[in-house]
């Protein structure tokens, strides 16, 4: 499409037709250069976001598995299906209402229509497009970017403050759930973080005790073994990149146009969807853990730790990105849940502390009767590694016997983070 309307003709007609020259004729390439540098800088300065996370397959209310998904994501369990939305949607989010795919009206066809046309970002789009104009956004952006840095240096420090935070309202902000969003992204939709400049993250954690026992419908076993941390370990910084299995970027996982990948995805002569019985009730579910939390399945378990650590090293290595925010709001499911967080080998908390090379981080701690919450901010900052935490006591807004209670709808309103949202 950015083919089309930059240059007047498709990548079926570059295939197609023979090189001639004179017949390519571009009306973008043909305006002045000042005139494409202005135009760049609105690619630039608009405000996008998406929002990445995964729903439940239900029919007529029952939650069925998709045993004929189209693309294999690993960990993501069979009876939820990837969710991608080109804005930020709250619902995507939800602890207390997660989001359901109905197929009885037709909504998985939608839902898979969409994921399959999210496209990529109009700058990357445009990098993509030929190595002149590629050379001169890269350009431009160099000189956007030393003359913002010249004036916060000039500037005294409110009106410091106020060039971030005009800064932060432009460009991508990415909203991924965890730990079935971070997977999703991981698969799919790599080439985002290349240009994001403010990732949220927000899911829930289960510990051990609450992982599913292994069963025939789990998506395929992990190829590598996960991070061990420590307690110690945790506030590490991490020293070597590319070395090992387990560090490797998401942008060399995955494909920067996602039509190759929807390319290479041999089509299933298999049904569509197997309709199985309604799911049992858990029953190893512990009393501590509310159905709020249902427990993940054994590769998901293993699998989204990885996943979200080579998410954390993309977005801050060691050299500066385009990178100006990471926020990640991680509920620890159950009352006592304080001791997962640092002494879990497989809590996120501990891998994205370990991930992170330098930068100002600032953690929230809030502990109530359904949970802990875990609220982490950074800023990048290779330079340096500054990191403060805080606790309180968690207090929802109601109340009970006098006292303020936690509800399951506080628990939504701690994971979309009020004046988060683009």
């Amino acid at each position: 499409m950015y083919y089309q309307l930059l240059f007047g003709y498709t990548v079926h007609d570059i295939m197609t037709t023979p090189y001639d020259p004179s017949s390519m004729y571009s009306a973008f390439l043909s305006l002045p250069t000042e005139i494409r540098c202005e135009i760049y800088d609105y690619v630039l300065a608009a405000s996008h976001a998406v929002t990445v996370s995964a729903g439940y397959i239900t029919v007529f209310g029952q939650r069925i598995q998709d045993r004929a998904r189209k693309q294999d994501i690993p960990g993501l369990p069979l009876d939820l299906a990837p969710l991608a939305r080109r804005h930020y949607d709250a619902s995507l989010l939800s602890v207390a209402n997660p989001p359901e795919i109905a197929i009885d009206n037709g909504a998985l066809g939608d839902v898979e229509h969409e994921a399959g046309t999210l496209g990529i970002p109009a700058p990357l789009a445009l990098q993509l497009s030929c190595h002149l104009v590629n050379d001169e956004l890269k350009d431009y952006m160099r000189g956007r970017r030393a003359v913002k840095e010249a004036r916060a240096r000039l500037a005294n420090e409110n009106a410091e403050e106020d060039v971030q935070d005009v800064d932060d309202n432009e460009g991508l902000s990415l909203y991924v759930t965890y730990p079935y969003g971070v997977l999703v992204l991981k698969s799919m939709y790599p080439y985002l973080l290349k240009h994001a400049r403010r990732v949220y993250i927000s899911g829930y954690y289960t510990d051990a005790t609450g992982v599913e026992p292994a069963s025939p419908s789990s998506t395929s076993d992990a190829s590598d073994e996960p991070e061990r941390l420590t307690p110690a370990s945790s506030f590490e910084v991490a020293s070597s990149f590319g070395s090992n299995r387990s560090t490797r970027s998401f942008a060399r996982r995955g494909t920067v146009i996602s039509a190759r990948t929807r390319a290479t995805v041999a089509p299933s002569t298999r049904p569509r969807l197997r309709l199985d019985p309604p799911l049992p009730q858990r029953s190893h579910t512990h009393q501590h853990q509310p159905s709020t939390f249902p427990a993940f399945p054994p590769t998901t378990h293993t699998l989204a730790p990885t996943a979200l650590s080579l998410l954390i090293r993309t977005l801050l290595p060691p050299t500066p990105t385009h990178l100006t925010k990471l926020s990640a709001r991680i509920i620890y499911a159950g009352e006592n849940s304080y001791n997962s967080v640092w002494s879990d080998a497989a809590s996120p908390v501990s891998h994205i502390l370990r991930n992170i090379c330098g930068g100002k981080i600032d953690m929230k701690v809030k502990r109530g009767a359904l949970g802990t919450g875990m609220c982490l901010t950074a800023t990048p900052n290779p330079e340096g590694r500054v990191i403060s935490t805080s606790w309180e006591n968690w207090r929802g807004n109601a109340v009970r016997r006098g006292r303020a209670s936690l509800g399951v709808g506080d628990l939504d309103v701690f994971l979309k983070g009020e004046g988060e949202k683009v």
